[in-house]
């Protein structure tokens, strides 16, 4: 039983930081349409 938790721990982790660099991301592709935008 032990085991399995500290899997899922593990993977929700992983998912956590995926979707952070997604929307660090998307943020990052908003900021530069911004930018050429403005140019």
């Amino acid at each position: 039983k032990r085991n399995i938790k500290v899997l899922y721990y593990h993977t929700i982790l992983r998912v956590q930081k995926e979707s952070l660099k997604r929307i660090h991301m998307k943020k990052m592709l908003n900021y530069f349409l911004i930018l050429i935008m403005r140019n």
